[in-house]
Formats: structure tokens, C-alpha cells, sequence
């Protein structure tokens, strides 16, 4: 995994004090960075947006490294804000780059020259940006989105706010470079629509040294943080890996689905605990009216219904069986009486996991009183992380999937709160049913003997990276839940 940094200014400043690093030695490395990136597109035609802060200073150190190498033009504001800006434009200018002043409505000549670039860099707005584009830039930004061309925005993409959100038009970029170190911005849900490839460039020194004694609580997952439930002894039986169990109630699918998933994800033995008997349930998974002796965690929400006695029969169970961990979901983040659970939870670990998407994480939010009554979904999409970090500050014995474009997985790692974000999902997830999948696969690592964050992340990480296995083969819009189990399946010879 790798750290994420709400502001990287700071980690600049260490840089610059400690390493006797100059602003404008760093702004080469990353105009230098830039240039690596064109030069290894097929790419002959440059046109560059420049702002009137160190951003844009950036774009017109870049453009001036091009110039007499590829056909550059720079589209820039007039009035330069910052002493670097004002140099690095001279110093293009001086080489003889073309720049063309923004405007509210550009000519059709000035249109051609965005229309007919072969890459466009935006290095309009940094990570101070917030609010509205300015109307001019925002025509060009326009006319860039639109056009066929590679689009890289140079370390956040112009109309994202420090918190990943937007307020109009945003620079579509196909590659992020982010300057010195990952920022938040770059993995909230709407940024994942803008970012295309992320990546971190130097600045005058490695990226161990820059983040050097910068603490932060927030990570991106990597590929190589998963951990697959191979097994690796062979004298064992089915009781070595467990006994999953997943509550049914009003909607007996969802539970089916959980319990297919934690089956295929590990788990030694899954029930279905349902007073009713479900018709269409597989013939490996059982079927029983109470959990049995030997279960080791169980799943509840999924299609469970709000029946307080019925749900409030699950906390009591919990409350008295203590080495029984816990995956709640759907229907249970609604209910107040998981919070009063949540409260009296003690122990040293956390053995349970919730995993609301963003409804159900408002409702959560609101009983909990961490929001106000005028809170909308939108807003806990817009400022998931912060949700998600109150979340868990104040319910520190569990642990949340927070379900969105970009997954973020909170809770408590060595005696601090931290966040992880899951950069790898796919739109094809956008299913009903995708998520009785999630729940269920936590739920086979529980039983299978994982911490709660553990079995959280790896969880997170199977589902998303499984999305992708099916996309590479087949329509993202033709997914379904036993498909996305298919590919959990396979998940370990393909990644």
C-alpha cells in the first residue's frame, strides 16, 4: 500500500528546508516528469493549459523543454499570481512558444488548436483549487474533453477541490501525474471519473525521502496487499476453515448469494439460518433454523428486513456467544440497535465489519449523530473519507467498507484510526446483488480465522479486482453476482 496525503504542500516545504531543495528546482523535476510522459506517446502536436500560480508555472517549464522538439502551444491566463509563473512564461516566450491568452469564447482558430492536439496537459488548477472554473478556462476545458487526443493533468485534474469533489466542468484526464506524493483528491468517487491512470512522480529526490517522516492515516491498496485464503496444509478437514452462517429474512436471494460467496471464498461449512425452507438453495450449503454450536461468524442484513424483534434476537446472540464475529450489511445499518450493540462491544480486536453503501451509511451516519438531519446522499458521497474517519473514531471495535466508486475501508491499525482507500472497481459492480457477494466474502475470511480489518481489505480487494477479471472477457453490463463469483474463483491464477 501506499500513503496518501491530504496536503502535500507540507511534505514540499520539508523537502525544500531539509534537502536545500529550491521551488524551481522542484517544478523542473516536474515539468521533467511531464516530458518523460509526452515523449512516450506517439505524439507530435502539444497543447498545454497554464494557470497563473506555480501549476501553470509547471505547464510553461514544460512547454519551453518541448519547444523545437514537438509543435507546442500554450493556452494561458494573462496575469500571472506568483513570481515562478511570471519567469517560467518569460522564459517560454523568450524561446519562441506560441501562448494564446484564455477567453470567454474562443475562436474557431484557437478551437482548431485544442481539437487538433495530439496529447493536451492541464496544468491549469492544482490541489488549492475550489469552487467553479473560471468561465474561460472552462471553454477550453470543454473543447479538450471532447477532443481526440491523450489528456494528462499535471498532479490533480483542474475543477477537483482538495476533496475530490466538483462543482462544473472537470479536466477528463486519461494519466494523473501527481506531484511529489498522492493526494486525497485523486480517490474520492468523483475524481475515480477523472483521473484515468494515476501516477507519482519525483521531485529532485526518491519518494521515500519526500514522505520521510510524514505520518498520515490514509493508504491506496495495491494489488499485492490481497491475501487469498489458499490453503496450505494438508491434514485438515472442513471444520479447519470454519462455519459461516448467513441470516435470511423478507428476501431469501440475498442471503443464498452471501452464503454462495463465502462457500466459494473458503469457508469450511455455510448455513442459511431461515425459519422457512428456502427452495433454491445450493446443495453444498445448509439449511437451519439457529446458528449452529460450532459457527464461528455470521452475515446479517442482506434482504433481512427491519423486524425489531427480529434483528434485536441477533444482537442478543452476538452479546452471547463473544468469540462469534460479525459482517453487517443492507438492512442492519438502518437499525439503531446495532450502534447500542456497537457501543458496548469491548474485547481487543474488532470482530465485526460493516459494509453500508451510501444510504445505508447516511442512515448510520444520522444515528449516530456524526451528521445533521439536512445531510443528503450526495453529501456522504461527496465527503466519504470524513464520514468514514468520524465513523470510526467513535465505533473504533469495528470496522467499515464504505461501498462507492472508490471503496474505503476504516478502522483502527496499531492504535490509530486509519483509511484505505480501493482504487480497482469497476462499474459492472453496479448490480443488485454485488454486494450480498462483498458481504459474503468478509464473512468466509471471519470464519476462516482473519482479523476484522484484515478479512476487510482482502475482502474489498477480491470483489473489485474479480470485476475486473470479468470485464476483460465479457460486456461490464452483463455481470451478475454468480458471475463475479465465478470469477473470485479464479481470482488467484489470474492476478
Amino acid at each position: 500500500m501506499q500513503k496518501v496525503f491530504d496536503d502535500s504542500r507540507i511534505l514540499d516545504k520539508k523537502a525544500r528546508e531539509k534537502f536545500s531543495l529550491s521551488e524551481e528546482l522542484m517544478m523542473e523535476n516536474a515539468a521533467a516528469a511531464l516530458e518523460r510522459e509526452i515523449e512516450s506517446e506517439k505524439a507530435n502536436k502539444i497543447v498545454i493549459f497554464c494557470g497563473s500560480g506555480n501549476n501553470g508555472a509547471d505547464g510553461f517549464s514544460l512547454a519551453r523543454r518541448l519547444f523545437g522538439k514537438k509543435d507546442v502551444v500554450v493556452f494561458r491566463e494573462k496575469t500571472p499570481k506568483t513570481q515562478l509563473c511570471a519567469l517560467q512564461a518569460e522564459r517560454a516566450q523568450k524561446c519562441g512558444v506560441k501562448q494564446i491568452f484564455f477567453s470567454h469564447l474562443l475562436s474557431a482558430e484557437e478551437k482548431s488548436e485544442i481539437e487538433s492536439a495530439d496529447v493536451i496537459v492541464d496544468c491549469a488548477f492544482g490541489a488549492g483549487f475550489h469552487g467553479k472554473l473560471p468561465s474561460e478556462i472552462e471553454s477550453a476545458i470543454k473543447i479538450a474533453n471532447g477532443a481526440d487526443a491523450i489528456r494528462i493533468a499535471c498532479d490533480i485534474p483542474s475543477g477537483l477541490d482538495s476533496k475530490g469533489c466538483a462543482e462544473g466542468e472537470v479536466f477528463c484526464a486519461d494519466k494523473t501525474i501527481s506531484m511529489g506524493s498522492l493526494k486525497t483528491a485523486l480517490f474520492s468517487d468523483t475524481a475515480s471519473d477523472f483521473t484515468g491512470e494515476i501516477k507519482c512522480a519525483d521531485l529532485g529526490i526518491s519518494r521515500s525521502l519526500f514522505e520521510k517522516d510524514s505520518e498520515t492515516p490514509l493508504f491506496v491498496l495495491e494489488e499485492s496487499d490481497l491475501s487469498l485464503p489458499f490453503r496450505k496444509k494438508r491434514n485438515t478437514n472442513k471444520g479447519s476453515f470454519g462455519h459461516a452462517a448467513v441470516f435470511a429474512g423478507d428476501k431469501a436471494g440475498a442471503a443464498v448469494i452471501g452464503a454462495t460467496a463465502a462457500f466459494s471464498f473458503g469457508a469450511g461449512l455455510v448455513s442459511v439460518i431461515s425459519g422457512e425452507k428456502i427452495e433454491a438453495l445450493p446443495f453444498e450449503i445448509l439449511q437451519s433454523e439457529k446458528p449452529s454450536a460450532n459457527t464461528n461468524a455470521i452475515a446479517v442484513g442482506m434482504g433481512f428486513g427491519s423486524d425489531k424483534k427480529r434483528i434485536q434476537s441477533v444482537f442478543d446472540y452476538l452479546s452471547q456467544n463473544k468469540n462469534v464475529k460479525a459482517v453487517f450489511d443492507a438492512d442492519l445499518c438502518h437499525s439503531e440497535e446495532l450502534l447500542q450493540f456497537l457501543e458496548n462491544e469491548d474485547g481487543d480486536e474488532s470482530r465485526i465489519i460493516l459494509t453500508p453503501h451510501p444510504k445505508e451509511f447516511l442512515s448510520l451516519l444520522k444515528n449516530a449523530r456524526l451528521c445533521d438531519e439536512n445531510t443528503t446522499v450526495k453529501d456522504v458521497v461527496n465527503h466519504k473519507l470524513e464520514f468514514a474517519l468520524s465513523f470510526s473514531n467513535k465505533y473504533k471495535k469495528a470496522v467499515l467498507i464504505s461501498k462507492g466508486a472508490i471503496p474505503i475501508i476504516s478502522g483502527e491499525k496499531d492504535g490509530k484510526v486509519c483509511a484505505f482507500f480501493n482504487p480497482f472497481g469497476k462499474n459492472c459492480l453496479a448490480k443488485g446483488g454485488s454486494g450480498d457477494v462483498l458481504s459474503g466474502l468478509a464473512l468466509s475470511l471471519l470464519a476462516q480465522g482473519r482479523g476484522a480489518l484484515d478479512a476487510a481489505i482482502s475482502s474489498s480487494l477480491s470483489h473489485t479486482l474479480a470485476s475486473r477479471i470479468y470485464c476483460k472477457e465479457n460486456c461490464d453490463y452483463a455481470m451478475s453476482p454468480f458471475s463475479l463469483i465465478d470469477s473470485i474463483k479464479i481470482l488467484g491464477k489470474k492476478i
